[in-house]
C-alpha cells in the first residue's frame, strides 16, 4: 500500500483482484481522456470531459478540492492492463453507497443468491461500481452473467414488464423502490 499526505487526509492506494485505487493526479489525464473518448453509451447522465483542456481542467479542479480537503478524489486502474484508459473511468459523481446503503436487488419474486445468478437482471451499466458489486456478491464474472443494460431510472419499468426478472437499483430506486 503507497500512500501519501493530501491537506488532512492520508491518501493510500488500494487494490483488489481487478482493480487498484490510486490517488488522482495529472498522470491519469491521458488515461481518462481515453476511456471518457470510447464508447460513452453506459455513462448515463454523467458528464465527462472528452478533451485534454477540459479532463486537465477537471484533474486540477478535483485536485484543487482535495488540497482544502473537500474531497479525496480517485483513479481507478485496471491491474491487468495497467492503465485507466477504456476499461476505467474516474466520473464526477460519487456511488451511493455506505453501511447499510447501496445497491439493491429488487423482482417481483424472492429468490436465493444462487437462483438470481441464473436470472435475467436490468442493470444501469455495466461500468458501474453497482454491477461490480453484484459480480462480487455472486462471485461470478459479468461474461456469466445474463443482464441488460438499460437507464437506472426504467430498472423498475424493465422487471414490471417482464424484459428482466430482477433489477439491480441505485440513486432514487434505492429510497423508492418500497413504493413501486
Amino acid at each position: 500500500m503507497i500512500s501519501e499526505t493530501v491537506h488532512m487526509f492520508e491518501l493510500v492506494t488500494l487494490e483488489g483482484a481487478h482493480v487498484r485505487l490510486e490517488p488522482l493526479s495529472l498522470r491519469h489525464v491521458d488515461g481518462l481522456l481515453a476511456a471518457a473518448t470510447g464508447d460513452r453509451s453506459t455513462f448515463g447522465y454523467t458528464l465527462v470531459p472528452d478533451d485534454r483542456a477540459s479532463m486537465t481542467a477537471y484533474v486540477e479542479d478535483a485536485l484543487a478540492h482535495a488540497a482544502r480537503g473537500s474531497q479525496v478524489p480517485f483513479a481507478t486502474v485496471s491491474i491487468a492492463l495497467d492503465c485507466v484508459s477504456d476499461k476505467y473511468a474516474l466520473l464526477p459523481s460519487g456511488a451511493s453507497m455506505g453501511d447499510g446503503y447501496g445497491p439493491m436487488l429488487v423482482s417481483p419474486k424472492k429468490f436465493t443468491k444462487e437462483e438470481v445468478a441464473k436470472k435475467k437482471i436490468a442493470i444501469p451499466g455495466t461500468m458501474t461500481s453497482a454491477f461490480l458489486a453484484l459480480q462480487l456478491w455472486l462471485g461470478t464474472p459479468a461474461k456469466e452473467i445474463n443482464y441488460i443494460v438499460v437507464p437506472f431510472d426504467q430498472i423498475f419499468q424493465a422487471v414490471r414488464s417482464g424484459k428482466a426478472e430482477v433489477g439491480l437499483i441505485i440513486h432514487e430506486g434505492q429510497l423508492t423502490y418500497q413504493n413501486e
